[in-house]
């Protein structure tokens, strides 16, 4: 692995989330090719979607301790 991933907490992570971002553009480039505008766009759609639940979810998690939640104190 790079020497740039492996000075990360969680180097897996790290690249993983390099290589949702890139498969978003990448998708976002050559769908146009394969596939009429409706279906790139589901495509799209659903990939940014994936993208977004892992960027918030798991990486941002694992890599700089993000939490999603409102603590309500009475």
């Amino acid at each position: 692995m790079p020497k740039l991933f492996s000075n990360t907490a969680h180097p897996i992570i790290a690249l993983l989330h390099i290589l949702m971002k890139a498969g978003v553009v990448f998708l976002y480039l050559a769908l146009p090719l394969v596939t009429s505008q409706t279906n790139e766009t589901a495509f799209l759609i659903v990939a940014g979607a994936i993208d977004f639940y892992f960027t918030k979810n798991v990486s941002g998690r694992k890599l700089v301790g993000m939490r999603w939640e409102i603590e309500v104190s009475d």
